[in-house]
């Protein structure tokens, strides 16, 4: 059975039943549906990888192992840091973060940082930084002065001018759990060594929830907002808190962007069509096509994420299309005498395998996506292209239902309706009469635009920025780059090495490597990115000399013997120190070294991490195994990602929508003919954007497929109408595409106005990311139609003029468009 028989089989049977039609797909909706309240967000950077990536693997065994990576920093700033009422203020901020904060691992501060001394003779005493402060008056200057240049504490926990005090605050790295309740007084104890079945237990765990983690910051964000109010300049910067920002935005413009589309649907339609049904109908339809697919996302655990938070609107905006074309047909057919069950089945007869192809078509745009390697790209595509191909089954399903249901509004012949304006749709001839008359000299124009762009597509460059997708004053940017201009300090880079035995990492030379790499680490000067203060064990152990043996800190050496490290570590671990568990395992076979460094793009950071891991394998060479992880690596390699990512899907799209275009033509002429033209749409815009300044990121790297996958659909159409006027009528070129643009052209003008526009407001989003994309893919479309009228026509021209095969292709009534059967 041929395609459009068994759809307009579908549409009779729909037709003649449409209680059980409508109760199949309300109950398949409601089934979908309820997986809406499974739907959670997450916007962390580890959402970026797909569950057995690598990268994500190595940052989650990191974290179980040493805790979280992403902390907040809060940052108080002072002219007097030695008082014991800045003490005290600084106590009792200490303490409010750790008694309100849920979800807390830990805070570190002045307040609670280990520090060490010699207690006479041989001894080691450890306490709290924070008891060194008097209770009345200032600490002593030398005291002072010995923290701030001291590496345990120097831009880590306090600035070396001494103006600047940190809280780090650290969110549990996994949901509480009975497992692994071991504190940090027995963490060297026998009694609590995990056993393998313990730590397995522990792997499994959760991690904490996107509404936990947001639940985190917005506490700490209060806590803060309440000593700002008492006139304490304080600031907070960080992970979570950035996190929480695009939570809070993805909410905004999930609900906004989904309002304007409806808005701008049910004025197009209603403007269109003038009828209040003919607005209900394909509104009704596409939100039930909607909800079901939010709703798979919730069944399959997929979060909303920056990327596809567009995806409520750009369902609604594209799968709108598909109404519009049956709905426009079974007017026109209505206007003609023809009864109802007619009327809407020539329109699904004529009409269906082109609304088919062109859904097809946009699916394969979206389904280009799933080769992605970010996840939250890949999910996307494979969601938007379900969702597509649901909305076209819903149509051709739902649609005659309707029109039985409602016959009196919407079925009576109405003179009055019209969507076929003379004044613009003579304009549009015009244009395409210039694209069939003067061929050579249009594609000359279009050369010169193509070898225009060239210094614009140069100019895009790819940017991991998320912090800038904000506006300037936003509190956490702000605060984000005073605090780095103060202490580089808000992002981490983390390196381990694994030395696989026993104490490995408690001889002379590792420690020496250690402290290798860290001075070559701190020496690192990128240019784009402002590296701080690279932290160890080796820092802990020179302290730990440096008291036992009287030396000054600045000349302190690393032990000589790996005994005398060995008793210098016991003496440490003796005092109950709470930090060793930040540092090294259990065993002492591993060790870990933060490196600190500024906000900057993951752009930049990519050669960074590169120089860093290099160095770290050639100075750790024979010593053990080197991992880099944390916030830094998964950035870095998200945006190697996203450039792998862009490739792929550009390529996949320009293969697979080529295929369909030969496939529907049985020609593989008229397939490049018609993708052609749209390749150098997308190639415009590219250069827009470079001209404009604007980057490909997370979200408008989604602009090629998208487009591609939408504009194609016009391009269909119209070649479609043109072969048929040339193949059934044997008109000439010039009078087959003035037919044909007399005929289709307003409906395409229409929804291509409808789109622009529905994507043009994406510029009431909070993220200037989404704002561009939106303003990019409307002027993609408004372009795509302009050469659809005017481009398309002249290399039809060119093409005609060397081959026959337009009129000679052969009949495939398969393929018959009948938009262009209007008249």
């Amino acid at each position: 059975m041929k395609p459009k028989s068994w759809m307009a089989n579908i549409a009779g049977w729909t037709f003649d039943h449409p209680l059980v039609s409508l109760l199949l797909v309300l109950g398949m909706s409601l089934v979908l549906g309820a997986g809406l309240l499974r739907l959670e967000m997450d916007s962390s950077n580890e959402s970026l990888f797909q569950k057995g990536d690598p990268t994500l693997q190595a940052y989650q065994s990191f974290q179980r192992e040493f805790g979280r990576n992403d902390v907040v920093v809060v940052a108080v700033t002072t002219d007097e840091p030695r008082t014991a009422a800045f003490m005290d203020q600084l106590q009792q901020l200490h303490r409010d973060l750790e008694d309100r904060v849920p979800w807390l691992d830990d805070v570190t501060s002045l307040v609670n940082a280990d520090w060490m001394a010699s207690q006479g003779g041989d001894g080691l005493r450890v306490g709290d930084l924070g008891d060194l402060w008097p209770d009345e008056g200032s600490l002593e200057q030398a005291r002072w002065n010995e923290i701030v240049t001291s590496s345990l504490y120097r831009d880590t926990l306090v600035s070396s001018d001494g103006t600047m005090v940190l809280l780090v605050v650290r969110a549990m790295a996994q949901a509480p759990d009975e497992v692994d309740q071991t504190n940090q007084d027995d963490f060297f104890s026998a009694e609590t060594q995990a056993t393998d079945q313990a730590r397995n237990a522990v792997d499994e765990q959760p991690r904490l929830s996107s509404p936990q983690l947001n639940e985190f910051a917005s506490t700490i964000q209060d806590v803060v907002a309440e000593y700002e109010a008492q006139g304490v300049q304080v600031r907070a910067a960080g992970g979570p808190l950035l996190d929480k920002l695009h939570h809070d935005a993805i909410l905004h413009d999930v609900a906004v962007l989904m309002s304007a589309a409806l808005f701008t649907i049910i004025l197009a339609l209603y403007v269109l069509f003038r009828r209040i049904t003919a607005v209900v109908i394909p509104v009704a339809v596409i939100t039930l096509a909607l909800a079901s697919t939010l709703g798979l996302m919730g069944w399959t655990g997929i979060p909303f994420t920056p990327v596809t938070q567009a995806l409520p609107a750009l369902l609604l905006m594209a799968g709108v299309l598909d109404a519009v074309h049956l709905i426009g047909l079974f007017y026109v057919e209505r206007r003609k005498g023809t009864d109802t069950r007619s009327a809407i089945l020539s329109a699904v007869t004529h009409s269906g395998m082109a609304v088919l192809f062109t859904s097809l078509t946009t699916a394969a745009g979206f389904l280009a996506f799933t080769v992605a390697r970010m996840k939250p790209i890949a999910d996307f595509g494979w969601l938007a292209a379900f969702g597509i191909m649901l909305i076209f089954v819903y149509t051709l399903v739902l649609l005659p239902a309707f029109i039985r249901i409602i016959p009196g509004r919407v079925s009576a012949s109405d003179k009055a309706t019209h969507t076929l304006w003379p004044r613009l749709t003579g304009k549009m001839i015009g244009l395409s009469a210039i694209g069939v008359r003067h061929p050579l000299k249009i594609m000359t124009v279009v050369a010169v635009l193509i070898i225009g762009a060239i210094p614009g597509v140069m100019k895009v460059e790819f940017s991991y920025d998320v912090l800038n997708w904000f506006p300037e004053d936003t509190p956490i940017r702000v605060d984000t780059l005073a605090i780095d201009e103060k202490i580089q300090a808000t992002v981490p880079l983390e390196v381990i090495v694994d030395t696989g035995q026993e104490d490995g990492i408690l001889t002379p030379e590792f420690m020496a490597a250690l402290r290798e790499f860290q001075n070559y680490s701190e020496s690192l000067d990128p240019g784009t990115v402002k590296v701080g203060r690279a932290t160890s064990i080796v820092d802990v152990l020179e302290r730990i000399h440096s008291q036992l043996t009287n030396v000054p800190p600045g000349q302190v050496m690393i032990p000589v013997t790996q005994n005398l490290i060995h008793q210098e570590m016991l003496l440490y671990e003796s005092g109950g120190p709470r930090e060793i568990t930040r540092l090294v395992d259990r065993d002492y076979s591993k060790a870990r070294i933060t490196l600190r460094l500024a906000y900057a793009d993951g752009r930049d950071m990519v050669p960074l991490r590169q120089a860093v891991e290099d160095r770290a394998q050639e100075i750790f060479s024979g010593l053990g195994e080197v991992t880099v992880t944390g916030t830094v690596d998964l950035v870095a390699t998200g945006t190697i990602d996203l450039i792998a990512s862009m490739t792929d899907s550009y390529l996949f799209a320009a293969i697979s929508i080529s295929l369909m275009l030969v496939i529907l033509w049985k020609s593989i002429k008229l397939g490049v003919l018609a993708i052609i033209p749209n390749f150098i749409v997308i190639y415009l815009a590219l250069a827009a954007m470079g001209y404009a300044g604007m980057d490909i990121n997370l979200i408008t790297v989604l602009l090629g497929g998208i487009a591609l996958g939408l504009v194609v659909d016009d391009t269909v159409h119209l070649i479609n109408g043109i072969q048929y006027k040339i193949r059934r009528s044997g008109h000439s070129l010039e009078r087959a595409v003035r037919e044909t643009i007399s005929v289709i052209a307003p409906l395409l003008l229409i929804t291509s106005v409808v789109l622009a526009g529905g994507f043009s407001l994406f510029s009431l989003s909070m993220m200037s990311a989404l704002q561009s994309f939106g303003i990019l893919l409307a002027f993609t479309i408004l372009l795509a139609f302009l050469f659809d009228l005017i481009v398309i026509p002249a290399i039809m021209a060119i093409f005609a003029a060397r081959s026959n095969e337009l009129a000679t292709q052969a009949d495939g009534s398969t393929h018959d468009d009948i938009d262009q059967q209007v008249k």
